[in-house]
Protein backbone atom coordinates (compact mmCIF):
# COMPACT_ATOMS: atom_id res chain seq x y z
CA UNK A 1 0.00 0.00 0.00
CA UNK A 2 1.12 3.51 -0.74
CA UNK A 3 1.68 5.93 2.06
CA UNK A 4 -0.21 9.18 2.37
CA UNK A 5 2.73 11.21 1.08
CA UNK A 6 2.83 9.18 -2.15
CA UNK A 7 -0.89 9.71 -2.67
CA UNK A 8 -0.60 13.45 -2.02
CA UNK A 9 2.40 13.75 -4.34
CA UNK A 10 0.54 11.91 -7.11
CA UNK A 11 -2.52 14.14 -6.72
CA UNK A 12 -0.33 17.24 -6.75
CA UNK A 13 1.41 16.07 -9.92
CA UNK A 14 -1.90 15.35 -11.66
CA UNK A 15 -3.25 18.74 -10.58
CA UNK A 16 -0.16 20.54 -11.96
CA UNK A 17 -0.41 18.69 -15.28
CA UNK A 18 -4.12 19.55 -15.54
CA UNK A 19 -3.43 23.22 -14.70
CA UNK A 20 -0.75 23.32 -17.41
CA UNK A 21 -3.04 21.69 -19.98
CA UNK A 22 -5.80 24.19 -19.20
CA UNK A 23 -3.46 27.06 -20.07
CA UNK A 24 -2.77 25.71 -23.56
CA UNK A 25 -4.60 27.58 -26.30
CA UNK A 26 -5.12 26.81 -29.94
CA UNK A 27 -6.58 28.72 -32.86
CA UNK A 28 -10.04 27.33 -33.39
CA UNK A 29 -11.20 27.42 -36.99
CA UNK A 30 -14.91 26.63 -37.17
CA UNK A 31 -15.92 24.27 -39.92
CA UNK A 32 -17.77 25.92 -42.77
CA UNK A 33 -21.43 25.04 -42.71
CA UNK A 34 -24.85 26.23 -43.66
CA UNK A 35 -26.84 28.76 -41.71
CA UNK A 36 -29.37 27.45 -39.23
CA UNK A 37 -32.82 27.42 -40.72
CA UNK A 38 -36.18 25.82 -40.17
CA UNK A 39 -35.29 23.22 -42.78
CA UNK A 40 -32.11 22.17 -40.96
CA UNK A 41 -33.99 22.07 -37.64
CA UNK A 42 -36.68 19.81 -39.08
CA UNK A 43 -34.01 17.61 -40.67
CA UNK A 44 -32.36 17.21 -37.25
CA UNK A 45 -35.67 16.32 -35.59
CA UNK A 46 -36.42 13.80 -38.36
CA UNK A 47 -32.97 12.24 -37.91
CA UNK A 48 -33.45 11.82 -34.16
CA UNK A 49 -37.00 10.51 -34.57
CA UNK A 50 -35.88 7.96 -37.21
CA UNK A 51 -33.47 6.41 -34.70
CA UNK A 52 -35.82 5.31 -31.92
CA UNK A 53 -32.99 4.57 -29.51
CA UNK A 54 -32.36 8.28 -28.81
CA UNK A 55 -35.89 9.25 -27.70
CA UNK A 56 -36.12 5.97 -25.79
CA UNK A 57 -32.89 6.59 -23.89
CA UNK A 58 -33.83 10.18 -23.10
CA UNK A 59 -37.29 9.12 -21.89
CA UNK A 60 -35.83 6.38 -19.72
CA UNK A 61 -33.29 8.77 -18.21
CA UNK A 62 -35.90 11.44 -17.47
CA UNK A 63 -38.22 8.86 -15.91
CA UNK A 64 -35.38 7.56 -13.70
CA UNK A 65 -34.48 11.07 -12.63
CA UNK A 66 -38.09 11.83 -11.80
CA UNK A 67 -38.55 8.72 -9.68
CA UNK A 68 -35.12 8.92 -8.09
CA UNK A 69 -35.57 12.53 -7.08
CA UNK A 70 -39.12 12.01 -5.89
CA UNK A 71 -38.30 9.01 -3.73
CA UNK A 72 -35.20 10.68 -2.31
CA UNK A 73 -37.06 13.83 -1.32
CA UNK A 74 -40.39 12.38 -0.25
CA UNK A 75 -39.36 11.07 3.16
CA UNK A 76 -37.38 14.11 4.42
CA UNK A 77 -40.02 16.54 3.15
CA UNK A 78 -42.89 14.71 4.81
CA UNK A 79 -41.03 14.54 8.12
CA UNK A 80 -39.69 18.08 8.16
CA UNK A 81 -40.77 20.30 11.07
CA UNK A 82 -42.54 22.74 8.72
CA UNK A 83 -44.48 19.99 6.93
CA UNK A 84 -47.03 18.05 8.98
CA UNK A 85 -48.14 15.65 6.25
CA UNK A 86 -46.71 12.41 7.69
CA UNK A 87 -49.66 10.00 7.37
CA UNK A 88 -51.17 11.88 4.44
CA UNK A 89 -47.98 11.72 2.39
CA UNK A 90 -47.09 8.12 3.26
CA UNK A 91 -50.52 6.58 3.64
CA UNK A 92 -51.17 4.17 6.46
CA UNK A 93 -47.65 2.68 6.41
CA UNK A 94 -46.32 5.31 8.82
CA UNK A 95 -47.28 5.62 12.44
CA UNK A 96 -48.38 9.12 13.46
CA UNK A 97 -45.91 11.38 15.26
CA UNK A 98 -46.41 11.96 18.93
Amino acid sequence: MASASVVYATCTLIFCVAAFLLRLRYAHMPAPGEQASLRSLLASVACVWARKIFPGAVSLDLFAELLGGASALAYPCSHAPFCRSGRVAWGSCVRPRR
